[in-house]
């Protein structure tokens, strides 16, 4: 559930302010791009990269039901909440992402009120194969030097 997902987050934190790390970079692909956001929102962070990230879940449940009533929804993520504060942050997207689309990346890219931004779409990824593509590797190395 949301809610367990987010407390893990937390437990994250606490294991991270025992250690005396001296930089925090935090990832997430899919899904796990809104709670790399969430995470983002509760610590300072030096970089965030996210992986086929979206704006917001319901935005999603729309590109497979247009009348998508969203108050269905159970668990919301809006990643477009959490990514206020971030100070670094790159979004990796295959352009021709089946499950979701790149145009809620553009959106989420969009409203990141930073300088330190980057978005990277990867010419005939779809969702899952994103990694075989080297520009894909290539990116999130030079992202992490």
């Amino acid at each position: 559930s949301r809610e367990l997902i987010l407390q893990d987050v937390e437990n994250v934190n606490e294991f991270l302010a025992s250690e005396n790390y001296t930089q925090l970079v935090l990832a997430g692909e899919s899904l796990g791009s809104a709670v790399a956001a969430y995470h983002s929102s509760l610590v300072d962070e030096d970089k965030l990269l996210l992986i086929a990230p979206f704006d917001d879940l319901a935005n999603v449940g729309r590109k497979y039901f247009p009348y998508f009533p969203t108050f269905l929804l159970r668990e919301r993520y809006r990643t477009v909440d959490w990514i206020g504060d971030v100070r670094d942050v790159l979004i990796l997207h295959g352009r021709d992402d089946s499950i979701i689309p790149v145009a809620l990346a553009r959106s989420l890219f969009a409203q990141i009120q930073i300088s330190e931004k980057q978005m990277l779409e990867i010419p005939g990824a779809d969702h899952n194969d994103l990694y075989d593509f080297f520009e894909s590797y290539q990116a999130i190395i030079n992202y992490l030097k």
